[in-house]
């Protein structure tokens, strides 16, 4: 235990015993301050409670967006080479896509894959889950996302009346 997470469980402990209850008590309290809340939560916000009683602020978490957010390395221009290689290639498997990203920048000398030459595969495939390739993918492929032909057929073999929603359905 850190020597702030020990401050922060005695100014906890010191501002409920302030009410004045037994263990059993403290802990029915905590457990009903929990709804919504993390126990390590609980903790912080009843410490702050008993470092500022008189205070007009309610008990709450105030926690928002950072003012200035991390930057993306990864521009949607980026998204877009990468939805360009993964058309020329045929969709290869992600380290394939990385080798031939790098190759792009470092064999070919295109400058417009520079920054996806140092990209990790675990960050491409992270990349492919993002709303901007999957919109891409499906503009490229003129499809729309649904089930795969085999759990169609799979519903068919069962004899349901209606079938689920496809994967892959042409407009």
């Amino acid at each position: 235990m850190t020597a702030n997470a020990a401050s922060t469980s005695l100014a906890c402990s010191s501002a409920l015993t302030t009410l004045k209850r037994n263990k059993r008590e403290l802990g029915v309290l905590l457990r009903y301050l929990r709804h919504g809340y993390s126990r390590a939560q609980v903790t912080r916000l009843v410490a702050q409670w008993g470092q500022r009683r008189l205070a007009t602020l309610p008990l709450a978490k105030r926690y928002c967006a950072p003012s200035a957010p991390f930057a993306r390395k990864y521009t949607p221009g980026d998204v877009s080479l990468l939805v360009e290689m993964d058309k020329a290639s045929e969709d290869v498997c992600g380290p394939a896509i990385g080798h031939l990203l790098k190759r792009a920048f470092k064999v070919y000398g295109d400058a417009r894959y520079e920054r996806l030459a140092d990209l990790s595969v675990s960050h491409l495939y992270n990349l492919r889950k993002s709303a901007g390739y999957q919109h891409q993918r499906a503009n490229y492929l003129g499809l729309i996302y649904q089930d795969p032909p085999s759990m169609q057929r799979h519903w068919c073999a069962q004899g349901a009346t209606a079938q689920p929603e496809s994967r892959l359905c042409a407009h």
